[in-house]
């Protein structure tokens, strides 16, 4: 476990409020459901806390330049954040952060895992180096596609 306090739980839940956030999520949609701009609005809103959050409890990788995070720290997460966010808000977090272009490039170049102090765990293996080229491969032929097609 992080060295990080998991006693902040009530100081998060007690900053969230005093700025005038809701920290549930929003209900799931149905997958084949598009998401209303309120609903992704809250969203966004759950993730931003989340990390705001993160940020202000000192937990190393939430920062501008993000660096591989260790196999298994969603479990940290829950416990750190536990009671402050739901389970599924903080796996939505965890999937939006690792899904970024600046975390996927740094896991693409081989920067070694970190837990929530910022030490290093494990290095990043060469299937998921080459998962998240692949993943910016993709997203660079698509940016290039949409700048080529008329509007």
């Amino acid at each position: 476990m992080s060295k990080v306090s998991l006693t902040a739980n009530s100081e998060m839940r007690a900053a969230a409020a005093a700025r005038g956030l809701d920290c549930s999520p929003p209900p799931p949609a149905p997958a084949s459901a598009k998401l209303s701009r309120d609903e992704l609005n809250a969203r966004r809103e759950s993730r931003l806390a989340i990390l705001a959050a993160l940020r202000e409890l000192g937990c190393a990788g939430f920062g501008n330049e993000p660096f591989p995070l260790a196999i298994g720290i969603d479990k940290d997460l829950r416990a750190l954040l536990d009671g402050a966010f739901t389970p599924e808000a903080i796996g939505a977090f965890i999937h939006w952060w690792v899904t970024r272009n600046p975390y996927l490039e740094a896991l693409s170049r081989g920067d070694p895992r970190r837990d929530l102090d910022g030490i290093v765990t494990s290095e990043a293996t060469p299937e998921h180096q080459a998962g998240a080229r692949r993943q910016l491969d993709v997203r660079a032929r698509r940016m290039a596609s949409a700048q080529r097609e008329p509007q």
